[in-house]
């Protein structure tokens, strides 16, 4: 019994290092930091030591008013109450808050993040702790979503915290990127809210753009409405966007839904996103090549363009000579080149 005690608490300060916490923190800002430098340094972290001489900079630089200091100090004692780590969580708050002043924010954002912050402190620890981890991210790289393998990150760092049900960001313009396997996919000129704990944004408008398939950015895009994305995946769908293709359709929008993914190794040729596809099924394209109309639906799958067929109804390409009708070609779909529109199972009459 008694080695299973010794063991129980060996495994309990391997976990946290041996870390030797603070009676309290004190309110002043040299008593302060000798606990919290105390406190990281018996962690034996050989992080601890490099996070110190970048807080110590900033804390002794002249940067936090009598206020801000003032919360800091309530915060910590708030989470040596808890019996809170100093990593992880005594490092992403400092780290915040050190991160916060870099940025040269206005002082509302440390009021409005720290309403978030007194609200989470007296939950979970488990949602406290994702909390604090968001916010370095998004501090530190605009990111709002960041893991090894996905990252969803805002163009600029100009938001806002709050509060409804639950903690969320407010962001009135940005270009949203989405990094993932070497790839980027990008939504230009869009704005929203995005629920952290959740990791969902809510977005309004912007611009999806079929650059990395090879097409001219300012010709070939999609204009999106109101739209979601779980940040947990890369990839998304916008059940109402406006896709625009002066080639085929002059000025005219065409009304459709739009499938964004991020994949690996992707080239011009081989590009396989952005996804349009058309709202109408009965679609007319005079002169898709000369002496060629066309009548159905219409794909745009990355590189490629698509008359599609829907259900029972073929997409038709109409044949034209000395300007009569004389064959329609039927079929499930068309890929339609510069130099061929080819097919597999068409039916003539």
């Amino acid at each position: 019994m008694n080695k299973f005690i010794v063991t129980i608490l060996f495994i309990v300060f391997a976990l946290t290092g041996f870390a030797q916490r603070p009676e309290m923190f004190p309110s002043d800002s040299t008593g302060f930091f000798k606990e919290v430098d105390g406190y990281f340094k018996s962690t034996k972290k050989p992080e601890a030591r490099k996070f110190l001489r970048k807080f110590e900079d900033v804390w002794f630089g002249g940067y936090y008013t009598d206020e801000e200091r003032a919360k800091i100090y309530e915060v910590c004692n708030k989470m040596n109450d808890k019996k809170m780590l100093p990593f992880p969580e005594f490092h992403n708050y400092l780290k915040s808050v050190m991160n916060y002043k870099l940025s040269e924010k206005p002082y509302f954002i440390f009021q409005n993040w720290h309403v978030v912050i007194d609200k989470l402190l007296a939950g979970p620890k488990r949602r406290y702790n994702q909390y604090l981890k968001f916010s370095v991210d998004l501090l530190e790289s605009n990111a709002l979503y960041k893991t090894n393998t996905i990252t969803w990150q805002s163009s600029n760092s100009d938001f806002i915290f709050g509060n409804e049900e639950e903690p969320v960001v407010y962001f009135p313009s940005i270009d949203l990127y989405c990094l993932s396997k070497g790839d980027t996919s990008v939504i230009y000129e869009t704005s929203g809210k995005y629920y952290p704990m959740k990791g969902k944004w809510v977005g309004q408008a912007g611009k999806v753009d079929w650059k990395r398939a090879g097409f001219d950015p300012d010709k070939v895009y999609a204009l999106l409405n109101d739209y979601e994305i779980d940040t947990k995946h890369p990839y998304f769908n916008a059940s109402s966007v406006l896709f625009h293709n002066p080639q085929y359709f002059g000025d005219d929008f065409l009304p459709g839904k739009l499938e964004e993914k991020v994949l690996a190794n992707v080239t011009e040729e081989n590009a396989l996103y952005p996804r349009f596809y058309s709202l109408s099924k009965t679609l007319v394209i005079k002169n898709l090549v000369r002496n060629v109309d066309y009548e159905g639906g219409f794909a745009k799958l990355g590189g490629k363009f698509l008359g599609k067929g829907f259900g029972d109804e073929k997409a038709k390409l109409i044949f034209y000579r000395e300007g009569e009708r004389f064959l329609t070609v039927k079929a499930s779909s068309f890929a339609i080149r510069k130099d061929r529109i080819p097919t597999e199972r068409a039916k003539l009459t």
